[in-house]
């Protein structure tokens, strides 16, 4: 990974998750807040070292920006945010400089588990609520490995009560074109803390 500027690696971060969004994001967000550069001079600037191209008004990164910074990607449902889930994003967090998060649609939930409490769209909402959490994205209804294409992480982290086998995500992702992806298995302590757990507390608690 190319040395950078803590400044260059910001914005170029910001560039990376703008282009995940699905939402329009003005260009001054690019920068941190109170900065006094200007923008458009600043831009120029990284295109000169090559971190990126722009045409229009759109704005992408070249394979030696997007190498300047790691992505980690983590997923799950998500469905009763706990401490747990908090204390694996938190972990996820320090493997990289920038944590996505995908959360799992609601027919991938209703057909490997049981019908979601929340609606994706809430679950969404709650996730890009929290600080650590840099953008939270839904995940391919069909394939969760699409999502993985999209995002082209750096590492993927794999929750302690996740039970993927990782040979065979390698495996699948090798078969993509995805070959340099790291994969780290989480090791917080959830001491029994889970979305099953809690809903069976709920369910035998004496009103």
């Amino acid at each position: 990974m190319s040395k950078i500027r803590d400044i260059d690696k910001f914005i170029l971060i910001r560039i990376y998750l703008s282009s995940l969004s699905s939402q329009d994001v003005p260009l001054k967000k690019l920068m941190p807040e109170g900065c006094p550069l200007n923008l458009e001079k600043y831009l120029s600037h990284l295109e000169e070292k090559g971190y990126i191209k722009t045409k229009n008004s759109e704005i992408k990164l070249t394979a030696l920006g997007r190498s300047t910074f790691k992505v980690v990607f983590t997923g799950g449902v998500y469905d009763i945010l706990h401490v747990g889930h908090l204390k694996t994003l938190e972990e996820a967090r320090k493997f990289g400089d920038t944590l996505v998060v995908v959360v799992a649609r609601d027919i991938t939930v209703l057909n490997r588990k049981r019908k979601p409490i929340n609606s994706e769209t809430d679950r969404l909402v709650m996730l890009n609520s929290l600080k650590l959490v840099d953008i939270a994205i839904l995940g391919h209804e069909t394939n969760h490995l699409e999502s993985v294409k999209m995002i082209d992480p750096d590492i993927i982290a794999i929750g302690a009560d996740q039970h993927h086998i990782i040979e065979k995500l390698k495996s699948d992702l090798d078969k993509m074109g995805l070959k340099s992806i790291e994969f780290v298995k989480l090791k917080a302590d959830l001491d029994g803390i889970s979305t099953t757990t809690i809903l069976d507390k709920i369910r035998n608690a004496k009103l």
